[in-house]
């Protein structure tokens, strides 16, 4: 599993972790690794003969992660997250309508949106399973839902349209 990291501006990949050898990499990079967990939200992390302290707290999207004096407030993102972000903003509008794809393949579990529901931006519209977990598919804008594509308990191919929202 690849994770992306992000304080402000900066951004880390973080991918090919393997703590029974303690390796990963970070942008590319091979390090040595060790990711202890202490006591309540403090961690130890080494990474190449460094030695970290962190203390951990999560609202769920932000992680709060102090080092001495300093908080930086991180952003974690796993790879499938990621994908469902990077399709929600890349739909493309055509002629005032857009269209909603699966990021992934998978089983279509719930269509929460109908034709002629008007969605608003967020909103949950098709819940697709994969690798036995739920995924929620959400409205990358407000819209009324002008056609599904899918139905319930189907099977659908990664970019299979979903449901198409016009204007």
């Amino acid at each position: 599993m690849r994770y992306t990291v992000r304080f402000g501006d900066k951004k880390l990949s973080i991918s090919e972790t393997n703590r029974a050898t303690g390796q990963a990499r970070i942008n590319g990079q091979l390090v040595q690794f060790d990711f202890q967990h202490l006591r309540g939200a403090l961690y130890s992390l080494i990474i190449n003969g460094q030695v970290f302290s962190a203390h951990l707290e999560s609202d769920g999207d932000v992680t709060e992660i102090c080092r001495g004096p300093q908080v930086f407030r991180a952003e974690v993102e796993d790879e499938r997250a990621e994908r469902l972000r990077q399709l929600a903003r890349s739909e493309t509008a055509t002629a005032g309508a857009w269209e909603i794809k699966a990021p992934m393949p998978g089983l279509v579990v719930r269509l929460p949106a109908q034709k002629g529901d008007t969605v608003k931006k967020g909103q949950s519209v098709a819940v697709i399973e994969a690798m036995k977990m739920e995924n929620d598919i959400k409205s990358p804008r407000d819209g009324v839902v002008s056609a599904v594509h899918v139905r319930e308990r189907t099977a659908v191919e990664k970019n299979a349209r979903l449901l198409t929202l016009a204007a």
